[in-house]
């Protein structure tokens, strides 16, 4: 592959301008399906989550009760023990919807990420590459060789010159003098 890389490096390059601007242009429909999964998390607490469900049945069996008592009127008294309680599980309880949240978006994004990105590289790419290549190749000579392979190419054709011409008196000495 790298030599084909040296030889053709306007072809390399321009493949490469083209990966580069083909995922350039799925970053933006890639944001929004993110986008769009945090949307939902934020629109909706789901108290039905089965996960949740469980951090519910477990703050029962805890015997801490989920109903609160009636505010205190005044900021300035001490909370109740049973007020105390109700705030460490609803604490509790947040955190532990928030750990699912993270979970589902742990799972979710990459997941989206990939589907968007590498899977629509992987079965586009080639299509594209060869649409936008010939579109190139009518005006600029792709598979033109770089300077070097023209150089290495003249060297190694003035070396085949010169050992052939070796050849060629090494075959006009007569054997006998060998």
């Amino acid at each position: 592959m790298q030599n084909e890389k040296n030889r053709f490096p306007i072809l390399f390059e321009r493949i490469e301008d083209e990966i580069t601007f083909f995922l350039k242009n799925q970053i933006f429909p890639t944001k929004m399906i993110v986008e769009t999964i945090l949307s939902g998390h934020r629109a909706h607490i789901n108290t039905k989550h089965p996960d949740f469900q469980d951090a519910i049945i477990k703050a029962k069996i805890e015997d801490v009760t989920i109903k609160p008592t009636a505010p205190s009127v005044s900021s300035s008294q001490p909370l109740t023990p049973q007020e105390e309680k109700y705030i460490e599980l609803m604490n509790d309880l947040i955190k532990e919807y928030f750990n699912i949240i993270l979970k589902a978006v742990q799972d979710q994004v990459p997941k989206r990420c990939m589907d968007n990105l590498v899977i629509f590289l992987k079965k586009n790419l080639q299509f594209h590459l060869i649409v936008e290549l010939q579109k190139i190749q009518k005006d600029k000579n792709l598979l033109g060789e770089g300077k070097s392979t023209a150089q290495k190419r003249t060297e190694t054709s003035a070396m085949l010159a010169a050992l052939t011409d070796a050849k060629n008196v090494l075959n006009e000495i007569p054997e006998t003098i060998l």
